[in-house]
């Protein structure tokens, strides 16, 4: 079987984890996050604490911080250490020099977009405690680290809609992985 490598793009609570998680357990893919590498990163070089590591706002700082002192290879080559000797699906990407980095660095690369709606994700982010109002939310999604996602999603290789059920997610994640695999 040919190594795989899947990269999740979408916005905040749009289902990535759940995406991710999911074909972790049914189809042994290794998952690795941007979110992992840039806490490990930037709470060595002290531009956060470990203690702000865990907060998404705090990262999203961390992210912009480390691409403009370092450049976006230096934490996505972490990431590519940890995946190309396995299928792997990585999740968080968040810039388009990300995504080129990994291209030129992993064969049989596929983006997979993630669509979902405001309320969706509104509701699935106060559900796993992300936020707490729309406003949260809302000063989230216009973070700098954020303003690429959209058009990364539109240009991915595939396009899941999660606006339904869970089972209905993994329905057509299954579908799209068959696809991918074959």
């Amino acid at each position: 079987m040919k190594l795989v490598h899947i990269v999740l793009i979408g916005e905040r609570a749009s289902g990535k984890d759940e995406f991710a998680s999911y074909v972790t357990q049914k189809y042994h893919f290794r998952k690795v996050r941007f979110s992992d590498e840039i806490a490990k990163l930037a709470t060595s070089l002290k531009i956060i604490s470990h203690d702000d590591s865990f907060k998404k706002s705090k990262l999203q700082y961390a992210g912009v911080q480390l691409r403009e002192k370092y450049g976006a290879e230096f934490y996505t080559a972490e990431v590519f250490r940890k995946s190309y000797d396995d299928n792997s699906i990585i999740i968080g990407l968040r810039d388009r020099q990300e995504l080129s980095f990994l291209r030129t660095k992993l064969t049989n690369l596929i983006t997979i977009g993630i669509l979902s709606d405001f309320e969706n994700r509104l509701s699935r982010a106060k559900q796993i405690g992300l936020i707490r109002t729309k406003k949260d939310l809302e000063a989230l999604d216009s973070h700098a680290a954020e303003q690429q996602i959209n058009s990364l999603v539109q240009e991915a290789d595939y396009k899941i809609v999660n606006n339904a059920s869970i089972q209905e997610f993994q329905n057509a994640i299954d579908k799209v992985i068959s696809q991918i695999l074959d």
